[in-house]
């Protein structure tokens, strides 16, 4: 009988490559849906008989019995958009709401898709050559500052990843037979699985949606927001999902595990896509740019973690990401135009 995994956010771009990730590893899997619409397009695009789809719209308050029950693991992807005062709590006590009734119901092994965002304060942390982050590091913004006028949404975002961690591992200490691992990748890029549910060349490309604002023709542009250059491939986050379930428990580690395959500038992102696809100049940002960028200045992410633990000795390279990204994208954009 095959092993049965809850992945929550499996409409989303991060949750739907842990899905075919763990379908591919011989997984069954419940999917945890917020609205019936989207359980609606996951049936359509989901053909294996392995997979069950479970309505949970509130995530704070929502009762999970039905989509825990059976299961032996659960995948956790879904976390908030930026949508105002709220979105630190949605993170923090959507996700302690997941726990606690994981809890109740003997279901022990997690996996969290964190973020990078819960290591560092500030973006120019983020480019400081003589800085290597690791899972010792902390991201220091509270809960009162993200309610302060003004704070970036970027900000707001990273806030409620790193606070819900916190939040996390306070309940891992409480309750020592949690087996939990959480992931803290920087900005993923790479191609959409055939799952995610997409609605059109929009937000809902998730952060391929500023891959595309670089190829988007005589509206081409950089991305306005100056953020962190670290980047890693989704497939390996959703790869490395798949191998923590095969963890054993350690009571009382702190077990979190960052990814990167290293740092690239939208500049330098132009200029490749301009290399390779040649044709694609005329619509790029400054048809490609002629001259070869300057590498980015940034720090560095240890990722020995993921080499000791999940055996993870390398990362598709930033290049391949894109290459791949921008195929898919142009996949999409023949079906939506």
């Amino acid at each position: 009988m095959k092993e049965i995994t809850l992945v929550t956010g499996a409409s989303g771009y991060i949750g739907a490559q842990v899905a075919d990730h763990l379908l591919k590893a011989g997984y069954a899997l419940k999917f945890r849906s917020c609205r019936s619409t989207k359980a609606a397009e996951l049936r359509r695009k989901c053909d294996s008989p392995d997979f069950e789809i479970v309505v949970v719209e509130d995530l704070i308050a929502g009762d999970f019995s039905n989509a825990l029950k059976g299961i032996s693991s659960i995948v956790h992807v879904a976390s908030p958009l930026v949508n105002g005062s709220d979105h630190v709590n949605v993170a923090v006590n959507g996700t302690l709401n997941l726990l606690k009734q994981a809890y109740a119901m003997k279901v022990y092994k997690v996996v969290i898709v964190g973020s990078f965002g819960s290591m560092f304060t500030t973006v120019e942390e983020t480019c400081d050559e003589s800085r290597i982050f690791r899972e010792s590091d902390w991201n220091t913004w509270t809960e009162e500052d993200s309610r302060q006028p003004g704070f970036r949404p970027f900000f707001l975002y990273t806030t409620s990843k790193a606070l819900a961690e916190r939040a996390t591992w306070k309940f891992s200490e409480s309750h020592p037979e949690m087996n939990i691992t959480v992931l803290n990748p920087p900005f993923v890029y790479g191609p959409m699985a055939p799952r995610q549910v997409i609605s059109g060349l929009d937000s809902t490309l998730s952060t391929n949606e500023m891959v595309y604002c670089l190829m988007a023709g005589h509206m081409a542009e950089y991305p306005p927001w100056h953020l962190p250059p670290q980047t890693v491939d989704v497939r390996d986050v959703a790869e490395a999902a798949v191998r923590s379930l095969s963890l054993p428990h350690s009571p009382g580690q702190i077990r979190r595990i960052l990814l990167a395959s290293g740092s690239f500038s939208w500049q330098e992102a132009v200029y490749h896509i301009g290399t390779i696809k040649p044709h694609l100049k005329h619509r790029l940002v400054n048809q490609g740019e002629s001259c070869i960028p300057e590498p980015v200045t940034a720090s560095k992410i240890d990722t020995s973690m993921a080499e000791k633990l999940l055996g993870m000795t390398c990362f598709i390279p930033w290049q391949k990401s894109i290459e791949d990204t921008v195929n898919c994208l142009l996949e999409e954009e023949r079906r939506w135009t």
